[in-house]
């Protein structure tokens, strides 16, 4: 037995001697290197960008409850796999339909003291790094603890969420040295001292995980993964017994599936926020969608009549305006919540003897309209629920629903979006959550979701105080962070609320500004068919082939190029006092005469000034946007 164990040790050393202590992993253009190693039997990693350090020495592990499972401490690196990664796929919505991955990645297997191996993925590609756990539990096991974290250089200046439930704060700037203790909502932006951005984020959670958020652990300026939350309200909620009844009994522990996999940890980085804004790598991350035809996933420009009067639902004669608008515009959809007939607020089951939804669902789509619906989460939490709801839009002819009140982090509310997704799809039916999160890549997995909330959007208008209400600086500052990683139900362009103080230009650039599939319009039909930029409004869309950001930074101002078929879109937005914007253009094929160009004038709050420009590739297009101001051109 001594001679075994000797021999156990002698070989142990010798193993260790030959196995490297250091991996480098180097995106397919080389310039963004994440380096793996291990320090004092733990795992840590560093990244870089152009020679440039972004994330310092950062730990790594995860552990779960049952013995032998601890991958966090006293390991050692058994072997190592590299590969290459290329996949082209298409997307439903998005800031573009073709989507090409290629990275480089790294398979560590890692031991621990049990003898058990894990595997560490890591992942490089020209826009970001990620990296995941495989486990090797055969039974369904439970989280412990996952201590990954990203240790970012003091000094760097930060846009963050507080965490909420519903995801509808502001991503304020805010120093990282100083955001102690709280929890914070991921995405999360970042620039460093010297110069390089860096968003943090997740992708490909699903039903297998909880959607994790970011605490600064420590005076090393790293912030780590939270996995669990507080029992939490926010501000402003008057229908807190629309979901309590259900995020109040949630378990919050995180039940590990055999091999669990675990979402992959996201840092998308670039010299300038133009490599961020255009990445689509949380949906190259994510679960590609099972076999099947999707091609009745069809989103596009709605029309909100809640929005105007939150009674509308319940009136045929404001119903049918909302539709006319549509239709005279070339939108797609109307938003009619039949599940609030006669509530403004609340879920009720009076829209189940309501005569009259079938008739105006008909005449929608003797416009060409399509509708899609509203309800709670508390009335499709089971599978018979569904079936039922589902299946009563089937019957009336209804596209799609918005599901609100979802309200929750935890892996149990992640199980229930897949669950509507699943049931969804087999009615043929588009998905939009309210009460949300932003979004980890599940578009790409389930090609029916239109949009997702968990945004602070125009609806505050409508019932928040003032100093709680969209500013143009919370504009200037989503396309950096909620925006990048998925659609946003923003409810733009909301020209009549007199409590608003953006420029008319600058809300009719949120049109283009926002990325959403169901790009809800939510002003009142009168300010649309009344507006001077009618004949840009009539051209929207809601689905993207190519997305270009021209120029900007969080906080300050955004100007976005978006191409659908032969036509760009071309729009900007500004927070603070005026601003002269030079745009290349080089993206076009030629040069166009007779471009209209929306933008400040003298009133420019009241309207917008109509002007006729020429855009060409070889010269920059140079607008001035008012304080607070914007624009928006075709081409």
């Amino acid at each position: 037995m001594n001679t075994i164990k000797i021999v156990t040790v002698i070989m142990t050393v010798i193993f260790a001697a030959c196995t490297p202590s250091r991996y480098d992993l180097s995106s397919p253009e080389g310039n963004i290197k994440a380096t793996v190693y291990l320090k004092d039997s733990k795992i840590a990693y560093k990244l870089f960008l152009d020679d440039s350090l972004l994330i310092n020495e950062s730990p790594l592990g995860i552990r779960l409850k049952s013995p032998g499972f601890d991958f966090i401490a006293g390991l050692h690196i058994t072997r190592s796999d590299r590969s290459s990664v290329s996949d082209t796929f298409v997307l439903t919505t998005g800031k573009r339909k073709k989507c090409i991955y290629q990275a480089n990645q790294l398979t560590l297997q890692v031991r621990n003291s049990s003898g058990k191996t894990m595997e560490l993925v890591f992942s490089a590609s020209n826009d970001g790094i990620a990296f995941r756990y495989v486990l090797p539990n055969q039974e369904t096991d439970t989280l412990a603890e996952e201590v990954s974290g990203f240790r970012l250089p003091h000094g760097t200046v930060a846009w963050a969420m507080s965490h909420r439930i519903d995801n509808e704060g502001y991503y304020l700037r805010r120093l990282t040295d100083t955001m102690k203790l709280a929890i914070y909502a991921m995405p999360m932006m970042c620039h460093t001292p010297s110069g390089q951005f860096v968003l943090i984020h997740e992708a490909d959670v699903l039903y297998r995980y909880a959607a994790c958020s970011l605490y600064r652990s420590d005076s090393s300026n790293t912030f780590s993964v939270v996995t669990r939350y507080p029992l939490d309200s926010h501000l402003f909620d008057n229908s807190r017994q629309n979901y309590t009844s259900l995020t109040d009994k949630e378990k919050d522990a995180i039940i590990a599936e055999p091999g669990l996999k675990t979402p992959w940890r996201v840092l998308l980085v670039g010299s300038t926020p133009k490599p961020i804004v255009e990445s689509t790598l949380i949906e190259a991350l994510s679960t590609p969608p099972a076999a099947g035809d999707y091609t009745w996933c069809e989103p596009g420009v709605t029309v909100f009549p809640w929005w105007g009067n939150n009674l509308a639902n319940g009136d045929t004669n404001i119903l049918k305006s909302y539709i006319d608008l549509a239709a005279t515009m070339n939108w797609k959809f109307i938003e009619f919540d039949v599940s609030l007939i006669g509530s403004g607020d609340l879920a009720i089951e009076q829209w189940r003897s309501t005569p009259w939804i079938k008739r105006i669902v008909d005449y929608a789509a003797s416009r060409n309209i399509s509708v899609y619906g509203w309800d709670e989460r508390r009335n499709l939490d089971t599978p018979e629920k569904r079936a039922d709801i589902f299946g009563k839009y089937r019957d009336f002819g209804i596209k799609g629903i918005k599901i609100d009140f979802v309200n929750s982090m935890n892996q149990e509310a992640m199980i229930f979006r897949e669950a509507c997704l699943q049931d969804a799809l087999k009615y043929k039916l588009l998905v939009s959550f309210h009460g949300d999160y932003p979004p980890r890549g599940e578009r790409r997995t389930y090609p029916n979701i239109a949009t997702q909330e968990g945004v602070k959007g125009a609806e505050y208008y409508l019932f928040a105080p003032d100093n709680d209400i969209p500013t143009p600086e919370h504009n200037c500052t989503l396309p950096y962070t909620r925006n990048v990683v998925g659609s946003m139900d923003y409810t733009p362009v909301a020209f009549s609320h007199p409590r608003r103080v953006t420029t008319y230009a600058h809300e009719l650039a949120m049109s283009v500004v926002v990325e959403s599939g169901w790009l809800c319009m939510c002003d009142k039909p009168e300010y649309y068919l009344g507006s001077p930029a009618k004949g840009f409004l009539e051209q929207l869309v809601s689905v993207w082939d190519e997305t270009i950001f021209l120029d900007g930074y969080p906080g300050e101002f955004f100007c976005i190029a978006r191409r659908a078929g032969n036509k760009w879109f071309v729009a900007g937005i500004n927070a603070g006092p005026e601003r002269t914007v030079s745009l290349k253009l080089d993206f076009l094929k030629e040069a166009v005469t007779g471009v209209k160009l929306y933008c400040d004038g003298e009133h420019a709050r009241e309207t917008c000034t109509v002007k006729e420009k020429t855009c060409s590739p070889d010269e920059n297009l140079e607008v001035t946007m008012a304080q607070n101001g914007g624009f928006a051109l075709v081409i």
